[in-house]
């Protein structure tokens, strides 16, 4: 229905201009999203650039933790060739003969009036020491010194005989034995 108005234009009210207010509040509500959305763009694209920056920044180092891992399997496989290197040398000196310590240990135990004239020892690790001596004395001296020391074992007297002529008679003398490898 239809509203007219006969009274005179003088006696007539004015009318308020009508500014729709729904397309105000639309325009309004549509202003501030615009606003809320270029705030949140702008948010989250600096939160895109913050982590890009950041993730560059932890792939480098993570390059740089790679050139450490790789500098430390290069270090321990240095270390690794090194312990099999002193393994083995360990294992070496323990089945190697100490000469010198054979000999110290021979010339302290050798009586004075007896002296030794060849010393053999073969890959079986059987010894052979022949000599010549005063007495039968200084020979059964000498045999027990070297049971007393712990080099050799199952000691045995080859021969013990005279030779010579008098005065100048000695006796030549044959000792066989095992050598105790490692174990001194």
């Amino acid at each position: 229905m239809f509203k007219i108005n006969l009274l005179p234009k003088e006696a007539k009210k004015k009318e308020a201009i009508r500014i729709p207010f729904l397309g105000i509040l639309i325009t309004v509500v549509g202003i501030l999203l615009l606003f809320g959305e270029i705030i949140l763009y702008f948010n989250l694209s600096s939160e895109v650039n913050n982590l890009r920056n950041e993730n560059t920044s932890l792939e480098a180092q993570i390059n740089d933790l790679k050139i450490r891992i790789k500098e430390l399997q290069k270090l321990q496989d240095i270390k690794k060739q090194y312990e099999e290197k002193i393994n083995l040398l360990n294992e070496i000196s323990s089945k190697e003969i100490s000469w010198v310590d054979i000999f110290e240990t021979i010339n302290g135990i050798t009586p004075k009036n007896l002296w030794i004239k060849s010393f053999s020892l073969d890959s079986l690790n059987n010894v052979n020491i022949e000599g010549f001596a005063v007495s039968y004395k200084d020979i059964a001296i000498f045999l027990d010194q070297l049971e007393k020391t712990n080099l050799l074992e199952k000691i045995t007297l080859g021969f013990a005989q005279k030779v010579g002529q008098p005065p100048l008679i000695a006796i030549n003398f044959r000792i066989a034995a095992q050598y105790k490898r490692g174990e001194r």
